[in-house]
């Protein structure tokens, strides 16, 4: 009996891990690499205003995405970049780096920021929040944590 109880708490923490990094600490990590791009393609800062979600909302390569959700663009519009879920942010910079393909950011690895990376970690994000259980078994959890961390 014991052994079933901790096997359930170790799934559920696995699942808790994961949740944590993609809704808390890649979000974060990425808005902090959008305002570095930000200001490096338009020479400067991010200030998290509607005049920059205006002008960012703008962007031909970001349309396709507003076309099925006029939320997202209300969210990018608000230029309040706190607002918006990994999901969005990646579109963000799929559609910056599109745009901008020789865009350099000093204070990162550039080489992660690619389409497939960014793919990666919203697919990986998508898994944990259409899972059908907030438990993940040790099988299916350490692929994700070691390619996430």
């Amino acid at each position: 009996m014991a052994s079933a109880v901790n096997s359930d708490v170790v799934c559920r923490s696995n699942f808790m891990k994961l949740h944590n990094v993609y809704y808390q600490a890649v979000p974060t990590f990425l808005r902090d690499v959008f305002c570095e791009m930000w200001k490096s393609i338009n020479g400067s800062e991010w200030e998290g205003d509607k005049d920059n979600g205006k002008k960012l909302s703008g962007l031909k390569a970001l349309q396709p995405i507003f076309k099925n959700g006029k939320l997202q663009k209300k969210k990018v519009e608000s230029g309040n970049c706190r607002l918006w879920d990994l999901s969005l942010l990646i579109d963000i910079f799929i559609a910056l780096k599109s745009e901008n393909p020789n865009t350099i950011l000093p204070s990162f690895d550039n080489s992660a920021f690619t389409k497939n990376n960014l793919e990666w970690l919203k697919s990986t994000r998508n898994i944990l929040a259409h899972a059908s259980s907030t438990e993940m078994d040790q099988a299916q959890f350490q692929p994700l944590w070691d390619k996430s961390v």
